[in-house]
């Protein structure tokens, strides 16, 4: 079996499967307006296979006929101040970095727009975003254009000199192909600059971020797959960094026509393939104990709630046996208030309904979050326990 799957990254034989999830909701962000339609969400098997070419991570299942993004699709995180200062803090070093005084730039999965603009404005550049799940008609003002189509298919758009994509590569079936149409787009000898973002797979394999494991996500890149999928595609000088308390991978990269190939150290390609050996167990493990820790609570009769009804927090209440004790989930991200989670039906709640029914437990999906969360609690006046999933 394994011989018969190719890598999607680099286009190896001999990907090896490694763990396997029956039922996952095809998607964790679409938003369900009734607790019924959550519950009749369509779901399908997850198998995580590893390419030992690359280091690359990926759903051999995956069926991209699945997935249809529409303006139903939200994954804003930008109300979390603590995620907002990331975000302004990557937007400042961009300025920096790529001097965008006079410049174009364009971000492919731009959603709202508000990185875009807080990127654009002020500093003199001209911004372009697309998005298929964006949730209006064309969007233009202060010298930032939003538009719901693909980037592709545009037309009116001038050489670019940076190109922006965050967390959107990960959601397609055929990555080292879409790197390439990027390439194709801007120009292989262009000299645009290049930044892109992915959820890191060291992350989900090293530090036990198994809650990011989901249908939406056919790949989870490693330092090197990420770096030598840029560099197959055409893109020349590439650097990859973790980011965001290392849950990121950010990568650098220019297009001048003329690839500087540097030899990857095989130290990562051996972690990852370490990590690989161990997820399993440690998957299994982890799964059984919040199994414990739910059934323990039903028992005493405390009430428990999530924190974070993203990607996380739904594969948390999908996968965990019992997880129907959690009696809601939280969210501060308004949009999501009043819907409910695909696959189990939990409502989103916002932060402040607490107070009428307060929890005795609060899991939160995501660490780098503690504080915000501990301090909003303490400013409803709610002191449950907290623990990290």
């Amino acid at each position: 079996m394994s011989a018969a799957i190719k890598c999607i990254a680099c286009g190896a034989d001999g990907v090896r499967p490694f763990m396997e999830m029956e039922r996952a909701p095809v998607f964790c962000n679409q938003l369900c307006h009734t607790r019924q339609e959550a519950l009749d969400a369509p779901v399908a098997p997850i198998t995580l296979g590893y390419c030992g070419g690359c280091g690359h991570v990926f759903n051999v299942r995956f069926d991209s006929k699945l997935l249809e993004y529409n303006p139903e699709y939200e994954n804003s995180l930008h109300f979390s101040a603590h995620f907002q200062q990331y975000a302004d803090k990557l937007v400042k070093e961009l300025r920096a970095t790529y001097d965008l005084d006079g410049k174009t730039v364009v971000e492919l999965g731009c959603g709202g727009g508000a990185f875009l603009r807080s990127l654009c404005v002020g500093a003199g550049a001209t911004g372009y975003g697309f998005d298929p799940s964006y949730p209006g008609e064309t969007a233009e003002h202060d010298g930032v254009r939003i538009v719901r189509e693909s980037y592709f298919d545009a037309a009116d758009v001038p050489p670019v000199d940076l190109f922006c994509c965050r967390h959107v590569i990960e959601h397609v079936d055929s990555p080292i192909e879409f790197m390439a149409s990027i390439v194709k787009k801007l120009g292989a000898d262009s000299g645009a600059s290049a930044y892109l973002e992915v959820p890191n797979a060291l992350y989900t394999l090293r530090d036990g971020g198994i809650w990011d494991i989901i249908y939406e996500h056919p790949s989870y890149f490693s330092p090197t797959s990420f770096r030598r999928m840029a560099r197959a595609a055409g893109f020349s000088t590439v650097d990859v960094a973790e980011t965001f308390s290392g849950q990121f991978l950010s990568l650098h990269a220019e297009l001048s026509g003329s690839a500087k190939v540097n030899a990857d150290s095989n130290s990562v390609l051996q972690q990852v393939s370490e990590l690989v050996d161990q997820f399993a167990a440690g998957y299994r493990q982890k799964v059984s104990q919040w199994k414990g820790r739910l059934d323990k609570w039903r028992g005493a009769g405390q009430r428990v709630v999530v924190w974070g009804a993203g990607s996380k927090g739904n594969s948390f209440l999908n996968v965990v046996p019992g997880a129907d004790h959690v009696a809601q989930i939280v969210d501060i991200n308004p949009s999501k208030h009043g819907k409910f989670v695909a696959g189990m039906g939990q409502e989103i709640v916002a932060p402040d309904s607490l107070k009428a029914t307060p929890p005795d437990v609060v899991v939160l999906m995501n660490p780098v979050y503690v504080d915000e969360v501990r301090a909003m609690l303490a400013e409803l006046g709610l002191q449950p326990e907290l623990l990290c999933a």
